[in-house]
C-alpha cells in the first residue's frame, strides 16, 4: 500500500511532467466517450464499474478497460497531489477491476483494438508510478502491473485472432 509522501522528488517531478504532456497530447482522444479525468471522483468510478458489471458480455471488456484507464489516471493524480494513501487504495481497487477485465475478455468483444491501446497506455502510466513509489508501494504497484500486463497481452492476442 502507499503509505507516505517521501521518495525521490526529482522522479515525482518528472512523473508529473510526463503525465501532463500525455494528458495534453494523447489522453483526450482515448477518453472522448467518458467523463473527464478531472471530474472522476469515487461516485463516477463506482458508476463506471456498475455500468461495466451490468453491460452485455461483448461490451464489458471495453468498459472495464475504460475503468482501468480511469483508475490509473486517478492514482497518478493522487500521487502527484501527494496523497499516497489514497493512491494505494486506488491501485488495490485497480487489481480487482483487472481481474474482471480478464474474465470479460473474449474474441467477440467490441472495440478490442481500442481496448488494447488503452491498456498499453495504462500499463505505461502504472510503470511510471511504480518508479516513484516507495518500497511497499512499489511492490504493490508492480504486482498490479504484472496483472495489467497479462490482461494487455490477452487482449493483444485477441486482436490478432480477429
Amino acid at each position: 500500500m502507499v503509505t507516505g509522501t517521501s521518495g525521490n522528488p526529482r522522479l515525482k517531478s518528472w512523473l508529473v511532467g510526463t503525465l501532463s504532456v500525455f494528458a495534453l497530447v494523447l489522453v483526450p482522444a482515448a477518453k472522448a466517450n467518458r467523463p473527464e479525468a478531472a471530474t472522476l471522483n469515487d461516485a463516477v468510478l463506482v458508476q463506471m464499474e456498475n455500468e461495466a458489471d451490468h453491460a452485455k458480455p461483448r461490451e464489458q471488456c471495453y468498459l472495464y478497460t475504460e475503468l482501468v484507464d480511469a483508475l490509473t489516471e486517478t492514482a497518478a493524480q493522487q500521487v502527484a497531489a501527494g496523497d499516497d494513501t489514497e493512491a494505494g487504495k486506488t491501485v488495490t481497487r485497480l487489481g480487482g477491476v483487472i481481474a474482471k477485465l480478464q474474465q470479460a475478455a473474449s474474441r467477440d468483444a467490441k472495440k478490442l483494438k481500442n481496448a488494447e491501446k488503452m491498456l498499453g497506455e495504462s500499463a505505461r502510466k502504472l510503470k511510471d508510478l511504480s518508479r516513484v513509489a516507495n518500497g511497499g508501494e512499489r511492490d504493490d504497484m508492480q504486482a498490479i502491473l504484472v496483472k495489467l500486463n497479462a490482461a494487455h497481452n490477452k487482449i493483444l492476442s485477441l486482436v490478432f485472432l480477429n
